[in-house]
């Protein structure tokens, strides 16, 4: 499920906002096993392991800066840019202990862009820059 609203105000900012909510039955992943014998070695055992489900809210906004503050020529034009997003996926209804309630991997709670872009019809100058929370792997 996504819900969403995307606009823009007097040509110059943009944005895109959104929410969602998505279900994923049967996920697979991997967990740890003994194998049974002298050693018991452990190793990685991929299989479907539980349900997951992620909620959060994304969104985007641009600026075009050199448009609005500077009244550029228009074959020059900058923007300043940015995207957030807030996840929070955790594994539902499963039988390993485990895993039961545990974030999922590879998804982190607070994602961020942003940079600034100035360009014509030949060049294109971008500074970029993320920040990536803390996320289990």
């Amino acid at each position: 499920i996504d819900l969403g609203i995307r606009g823009s105000l007097w040509n110059v900012v943009y944005f895109d906002m959104s929410v969602f909510y998505l279900y994923y039955k049967d996920r697979i992943g991997n967990i740890l096993r003994q194998d049974i014998g002298p050693l018991f070695i452990p190793y990685r055992f991929q299989t479907n392991i539980s349900d997951s489900r992620a909620i959060g809210a994304e969104m985007y906004t641009e600026v075009e800066w050199l448009k609005s503050l500077f009244k550029m020529p228009y074959e020059w034009k900058g923007s300043v840019f940015q995207s957030l997003s807030f996840t929070d996926a955790r594994y539902i209804q499963s039988e390993n202990t485990a895993i039961s309630g545990k974030y999922v991997e590879y998804v982190p709670p607070i994602l961020w862009r942003g940079g600034i872009s100035v360009y014509n019809h030949k060049w294109l100058f971008t500074l970029q820059s993320q920040y990536v929370h803390t996320q289990y792997a």
